[in-house]
């Protein structure tokens, strides 16, 4: 049995090792799209990095990174502790990314590291961490994920020029395939490659990608139908849903309406109560906690307690102390007052019995 198991891992080393050496059929991101038989024989990604009943470290840190993203966008986890977790949380990606990235688990952990930068509005660094998954694993599904996510940021931020460019050259990526992760992947691939088509007012184009849709997912013919007529019709809160409103928006209003950062009530906050809210950033974008400035900073909320996230003591805390002193002051003067007023009248009596003596 040890003689099977060492042949079957010397087998997979040495496929491996081929398949990184041997030319990569990939193609750039602006290059030609690949034919149709090419994504039929995609490869999956590996689960582990080893086979039998070895011990599989990567599975272990891919486990603490998930419990340190969930922790990280728990919205009870606000302020410094929140800053701490992802200094944490981005240093565990980095080595899961780095040491195993031929692995189900690395390729996760990129993906991992865009939604952290996305959270914290610095959509500059989720491109380009996704436009890293998409070119370095073009041949995988992984990458097709990749080029999608990224479009929605394009489209986020009203590029809707570069979402074309992006998912133009995969637009047969998994035409024709019933099973497979590419299945669902290429109905919101078309999605976003239609949204951007009408963005830009290319209707032809619209019109014939969401036909395309239609033809290759029956099934979803009646949400694509009401999709369609909330798209053609005019940009009415009454008729739109309101994620749809927040992605066809114009920049300005996405940059307010997208990611709502880390707390509920930012919608509700005024300009005024954000302006004064000041914040902790982390080295690598990650913010403590609250809404956004206009710049694209994370800005940290005001906790329940009254006390500001940089230190500062509340004016009703300052006011409180100022009452109390002056109370415990009064009382104590009080006291004084009363214990003189006893000992006088005490002296007093004596003499009076002196007196009486003599």
């Amino acid at each position: 049995m040890n003689f099977i198991r060492r042949y079957n891992y010397a087998v997979m080393v040495i496929v491996n090792v081929a398949c990184v050496c041997a030319p990569s059929v990939a193609q750039n991101l602006d290059g030609v799209a690949k034919d149709e038989t090419h994504w039929k024989t995609l490869p999956y990604m590996r689960e582990t990095s080893g086979v039998g009943d070895l011990k599989h470290p990567e599975l272990e840190l891919a486990s603490d990174c998930r419990r340190l993203f969930n922790e990280f966008e728990s919205r009870s986890n606000l302020g410094v502790q929140r800053v701490e977790t992802a200094a944490v949380l981005m240093s565990a990606l980095d080595k899961l990314a780095t040491e195993y990235p031929d692995v189900r688990a690395g390729v996760q952990a990129r993906f991992w590291k865009a939604d952290v930068f996305r959270i914290c509005n610095e959509r500059t660094k989720a491109v380009a961490e996704l436009k890293i998954i998409a070119e370095k694993y073009a041949e995988y599904p992984e990458g097709l994920d990749a080029r999608v996510r990224c479009a929605e940021q394009y489209l986020a931020t009203g590029s809707a020029d570069e979402a074309t460019k992006l998912l133009e050259p995969v637009r047969d990526a998994g035409q024709g395939m019933t099973t497979g992760p590419l299945v669902e992947l290429r109905y919101e691939m078309l999605r976003r490659l239609a949204e951007a088509y009408f963005r830009m007012g290319n209707r032809p184009s619209f019109e014939g990608t969401m036909a395309t849709i239609k033809q290759e997912y029956p099934k979803k013919a009646d949400e694509i139908s009401k999709w369609q007529a909330r798209y053609l019709e005019s940009k009415n809160e009454d008729v739109w849903a309101q994620h749809e409103l927040e992605r066809l928006a114009s920049p300005e209003k996405v940059q307010q309406a997208i990611d709502k950062s880390f707390t509920p009530d930012q919608a509700t906050r005024s300009p005024g109560q954000a302006a004064r809210i000041s914040g902790e950033v982390h080295s690598t974008g990650v913010a403590a906690s609250g809404t956004q400035r206009s710049d694209g900073s994370c800005v940290a909320a005001i906790p329940e307690n009254g006390v500001r996230q940089s230190g500062r003591i509340s004016t009703k805390v300052w006011w409180g102390v100022a009452v109390g002193i002056l109370v415990g002051g009064a009382y104590g003067a009080l006291r004084v007052v009363k214990r003189l007023k006893t000992r006088k009248c005490k002296t007093q009596d004596d003499l009076t019995r002196a007196g009486k003596v003599f």
